[in-house]
């Protein structure tokens, strides 16, 4: 059970670090999309801005409020992240809002408010509109994931990064409603299927990655395929230690090694694609956030280390 300090910090941190997922998730599917998708596109246009508003209120209401852990651990925003949002508008044409970005750099991290019962009574509401804004995400990437596999739409992103996209926005709607209940990842079973979400979202970025650099980046791909091969055989650990055959403990160390060498890899790449260094079809932004991804599960790993078993 949250008590009202944790409960409002923790409902910050994950509204802060994954509506901004879900905006860019956005920003991501418009790019892909030719132009003659008109309907698609406004009806995309109008979540975006919908997530862009959000995002800000969050901000607004949240600063000293935050887990000084997740400023910290540079999940909301990294030292790239404007810079990377400044390219890839100039590459795309689509209106980023920046300033988001700068006042995310500008977080204060609690206790520097007493949380009050009218914060306590603002966080919930936040969290039912949050609720409400990715039920509508979740409902357009799957109809338009449906329009993809059926042959009506085409996109330049690959079908699986749609699912994938999807896999995220009804992760953060179940951390949602289960904050909303005062409950918090706090046994190892559910540990366990923690791990295993972030492990392949960790092993999709990087066949995602692998699948976007130029042909010509011959050790990059090594690097992109020997990493997506890692989270794979942590997939079969995982089901030793669902067989109760295997240790949770080891299983996250494993995942900890695993997630900071993605993370070394997504910043070399970052720089290389903001430098202009690696040629590749990967957006600048995209680079940045599968880096913050791996900011966050790193987070989420060392606060969950210690736990033994099952």
């Amino acid at each position: 059970m949250l008590y009202n300090e944790l409960f409002v910090m923790h409902s910050m941190d994950l509204n802060l670090f994954f509506m901004r997922i879900m905006k860019e998730h956005l920003i991501f599917i418009k790019a892909s999309l030719p132009a003659k998708y008109v309907e698609i596109i406004k009806d995309l246009d109008i979540i975006k801005n919908e997530a862009s508003i959000f995002l800000g209120d969050v901000i607004s209401f949240s600063n000293g409020l935050v887990s000084n852990e997740a400023i910290n651990s540079e999940e909301f925003v990294t030292k790239y992240t404007l810079a990377a949002e400044r390219k890839t508008e100039y590459y795309t044409g689509i209106h980023i809002d920046g300033k988001l970005t700068v006042a995310e750099h500008s977080l204060v991290p609690a206790p520097t408010k007493i949380v009050t019962q009218m914060m306590v009574q603002n966080t919930i509401l936040t969290n039912k509109r949050a609720i409400d804004l990715v039920m509508t995400i979740i409902a357009f990437k799957e109809n338009l994931q449906d329009d993809v596999l059926n042959c009506r739409v085409y996109t330049s992103n690959y079908p699986d990064l749609l699912h994938h996209v999807i896999l995220e926005a009804k992760f953060y709607l179940a951390m949602l409603m289960k904050i909303q209940k005062r409950d918090i990842v706090d046994t190892g079973s559910e540990l366990l299927e923690y791990e295993i979400f972030w492990n392949h979202i960790m092993g999709d970025h990087a066949k995602f990655i692998r699948g976007g650099l130029d042909p010509s980046e011959k050790q990059l791909f090594e690097i992109a395929n020997m990493i997506s091969n890692e989270f794979e055989q942590l997939d079969a650990q995982a089901e030793n230690v669902k067989a109760h055959v295997g240790s949770l403990s080891e299983l996250t160390r494993k995942g900890i090694e695993e997630t900071l060498e993605i993370r070394e890899f997504n910043i070399k790449g970052l720089e290389g694609i903001l430098a202009c260094k690696v040629k590749s079809t990967i957006l600048p932004l995209l680079a940045d956030h599968t880096l913050r991804e791996a900011n966050h599960y790193l987070r989420i790993l060392n606060m969950y280390k210690d736990i033994n078993s099952i």
